[in-house]
């Protein structure tokens, strides 16, 4: 019982690091409680279009993201959370195929900067994320896709936009 108590103190008792949840998520804030309609700047759009909801959760504690491509074809959900070791961003993300990531998320020079390794599909092992706020509160996803440390080519780049009204729906499985 004693070791029972003394391990609960330990996890209660979190490093300083971890103990401020606020100003490490703030870079996030801009984008949260909103929901995003997102799509490729180019005419011939081969990746479709993206709907993204993001939420705090765990009392403000961490971030939820989650999206559908394409009506719903394809989707997945990201947790964004503070490292207790290290007081930074980590993520973690599922999707629909089956696939995971996790990852880290930095803030710089105003840019979000998302690396994550990929596990679950044989297309590639990591992405890395490159999240730019415009002017007009709007954003743009630069992707990068990589397999065995070789850049991929074809990585999409999205402009998204707040889009209150949006219906983020992901098709049940078969």
């Amino acid at each position: 019982m004693r070791f029972i108590q003394i391990l609960l103190l330990a996890l209660w008792t979190a490093p300083a690091a971890a103990a401020d949840y606020a100003s490490a998520l703030e870079p996030l804030a801009p984008y949260v409680g909103k929901t995003w309609f997102g799509a490729e700047d180019v005419e011939d759009s081969r990746h479709g279009t993206v709907i993204q909801r993001w939420e705090w959760i765990l009392g403000g504690r961490a971030v939820r993201i989650t999206h559908a491509n394409n009506g719903g074809a394809f989707g997945g959900q990201w947790t964004i959370y503070v490292d207790p070791q290290t007081g930074g961003l980590r993520s973690h993300y599922v999707s629909t195929a089956g696939s995971y990531s996790e990852g880290t998320i930095v803030a710089e020079d105003g840019r979000l900067i998302h690396e994550m390794r990929v596990t679950g599909t044989a297309a590639l092992d990591s992405v890395r994320l490159v999240m730019d706020p415009q002017d007009d509160g709007s954003f743009i996803t630069h992707a990068e896709y990589f397999l065995n440390g070789e850049p991929l080519s074809g990585a999409p780049a999205f402009h998204y936009r707040e889009a209150p009204q949006a219906e983020l729906f992901i098709r049940p499985a078969e």
